[in-house]
Formats: C-alpha cells, structure tokens, sequence
C-alpha cells in the first residue's frame, strides 16, 4: 500500500510515480485531517511504476492468475530512455533493476533481475491480499505527472505522440467504470471509492461514475518536473479522502468499523474544515 493503517488505507495505481509521492509527502496531514493517528507509509506493488490504464485493468483482471505482475526473464525486460521497461505489461519500472533502487542508480537488468523479481513477488502478493490488511480501502490514480509524455516518447517513433499518449493514460468513464468494478469485484464493501487526479492537460471532458471522484489539480508545472506541487496536491488529497470517508462513516456498518468516536472525530474536523 502507499498508506496504510487497520482503519484505513489509501492504496496508489500508479498511472505514474507522482501519485505516490504525493501520498508519502502528505502522509502526516492526512493522518491529522482524517484522524487516523497510525496511517504510516507502506510500499505496495504501483509505488514508483509508470502503467498504462489498459494494462491496469488487464492485471487487475488476472491478478489471480500464476506469474501475474512478475516477469519471468531478465531477456522480458528493455531500456527505453534510460528506464527499465517491460513491454509485455507495459509498465516503466524506473526504481527497479538500479543500483540502491534510486533514479540515478546504474541500470542493471542482469544483475539485480532475481533480487527485484523476488520483490515485485512479493509486491504482488501483497496487493491481492488486500482485504486482509485494512477494513476500508481507497485507491487514487492520476495522469497529471508533468514529464509522463517525456518519459515514454522514446517508445513513440514514428507515431503521433499525442494519440498514444491518450491511448495509455487517459482516465475515461469508461475505463473509470472497468477499474472501480474490478475493485469492488475482489474487496466488496471494504472499498470505499477511487480517486482520479487529472490536471489541465489530461482532463478528459465532463463525466461521472458512482464512488468515483474526480479531482483537479490546476495547471502542469515545469515540464521536466515528476513530483508534482504540494501546494496543489495537498488540499486535492484532503479534501478527496474526507469526502469519501464521511460519505461512508455516516453509515451505521461503516460507524461500527471506525468506531462512534472515530466516526464523530472525522465528522468534526471534516465540518470545522467546511467552509461557510
């Protein structure tokens, strides 16, 4: 998970690595806001992966399935842009296969392969056992990265970039639609909803799904940038997760989960923070 506490978790599907920076950056004002005093950070299997929605829904649709989210072979995985990449999937691991698992850290396919295949075992093992770790369960997915474009052109020659890149990120009520029926497919009502971050850009027109909200995140930042602004992210956040809480803590099955002074701790300070 990104952020995790027996209450509450706020799980992160990628499509990029900003989500879950943004998550672990805002991890202490989420715990205050939402009044869960033990969310802490908790890595799960689409921290620091880029993926497209369609390979998403695909490994969300077999994630039963034997080898699911594991490579096989070192020979599965390319460099495209200086990212590890593994075309089958279609997911940009830029934190696995380096030296210490950081961006500036020496590509390594070979050698690191069964030390991180090994890990994305266990990431893997981790995220279908879901309903095992919390009692209520958020998911956030956003596409508002601000260098996203940059970091899969090398894939694009001789395509136009534009019409691909919406083919892999583009969050549309239909695809919103499949990921939220899947999510409650395998956790039933421990899933509280899904949060979709666009910005400007990537905004993908007017469209509503039952339990999915949708957010906004302003204007792209500086083009090379991938963490995002905090200014912006931070009451996005907020203001998302308190909505889906209170919207399902007001009910009598999810009072007795959280608890009658949980539920009226969140209920305060989502009332005190209201404005007007």
């Amino acid at each position: 998970m990104s952020l995790s506490s027996d209450q509450l978790s706020v799980v992160s599907l990628g499509v990029s690595c900003q989500v879950t920076h943004q998550l672990r950056q805002n991890v202490e004002l989420l715990a205050r806001e939402l009044a869960i005093a033990d969310l802490q950070v908790s890595p799960s299997y689409f921290d620091y992966v880029g993926v497209s929605v369609s390979s998403l829904l695909s490994m969300l649709s077999r994630l039963d399935f034997p080898g699911c989210g594991v490579p096989e072979s070192a020979e599965e995985i390319a460099i495209v842009g200086g990212f590890p990449y593994w075309p089958k999937e279609e997911i940009w691991l830029g934190h696995y296969f380096r030296e210490h698992g950081m961006l500036d850290g020496k590509v390594d396919i070979a050698g690191r392969f069964a030390k991180d295949r090994d890990i994305m075992r266990f990431m893997t093992e981790k995220f279908r056992r879901l309903d095992e770790q919390s009692l209520n369960i958020i998911f956030v997915i956003g596409n508002a990265q601000e260098n996203l474009l940059a970091a899969v052109q090398p894939l694009l020659e001789g395509v136009d970039a534009a019409d691909q890149f919406r083919d892999w990120f583009h969050f549309s009520a239909e695809r919103m639609r499949k990921l939220r029926d899947l999510l409650v497919g395998r956790l039933g009502p421990r899933f509280l909803g899904l949060v979709v971050i666009e910005n400007d850009e990537t905004w993908s027109g007017p469209w509503s799904v039952d339990r999915v909200l949708r957010a906004h995140v302003g204007a792209p930042g500086w083009r090379g940038e991938w963490k995002g602004v905090d200014e912006n992210w931070s009451p996005v956040l907020v203001s998302s997760l308190r909505a889906l809480v209170r919207e399902t803590v007001t009910d009598e099955t999810w009072a007795k989960t959280f608890g009658v002074a949980g539920v009226r701790q969140m209920q305060e300070t989502a009332e005190a923070a209201s404005p007007g």
